[in-house]
Formats: C-alpha cells, structure tokens, sequence
C-alpha cells in the first residue's frame, strides 16, 4: 500500500493505493490523523487505486470520519472500483460520508 498526501484548493486528499488489509490499515488511519490535527475543512481519500480494502481498512476509515466530525472537518472518499465500492455500501459506510466517482466531484463537493 501507498499513500501520498497533497493540498488541492484549500482540501487535503490522501491518495492510497494497493491493498489495505489488517498489516496497513494503520498507515493510513495514521496518515489521516496526521492531517486531522490541523483545522482543515475538507479531507478526501482517494481510493481509485486501491485494489482491496479488509475489514481492518473499514475500521481506520471510520476511526478517522469519527476525528473528522470532531474537528468540523468533511470527510470525502472517492474513486473506489466496483469492488471496493460494494464493500462500503454493504458496510453502510455510503451513509457516514459521501462516495464520489472521482476526485473531480470530490473537490467541488
């Protein structure tokens, strides 16, 4: 798994990729705190190259929307193939924050 973190008009968006299971899951849980301890407004992780996102992956997601909304901070995902997608919404993650196609929607969001 990668992650890269960047600024694109006043959003932070991590780019993760690769597999996110039990072993890497905490990387990125990690990655997104680091942000989350600023005063930003908007997070978006990008998962349009993550190949497979375990149940350990779901938990460091919603550890950090649970930061998220502590911190007035809205948290996006976006770009999930259709594997990962089904995966969010069978977990009902599609109602804790939104999912956009791409990245795109994600910033004007």
């Amino acid at each position: 798994m990668r992650i890269s973190h960047t600024n694109h008009s006043g959003a932070d968006i991590l780019t993760v990729s690769g597999r996110v299971d039990a072993e890497r899951a905490p990387e990125l849980e990690e990655a997104g705190r680091r942000i989350l301890v600023k005063d930003y407004l908007k997070l978006i992780v990008d998962l349009s190259a993550v190949e497979y996102l375990s149940s350990a992956g779901l938990c460091s997601l919603l550890n950090l929307v649970k930061l998220a909304k502590t911190r007035h901070c809205r948290m996006i995902l976006c770009g999930p193939n259709p594997a990962v997608h089904q995966v969010l919404k069978l977990s009902g993650f599609d109602k804790l924050f939104p999912i956009m196609g791409e990245l795109s929607e994600a910033l004007v969001a």
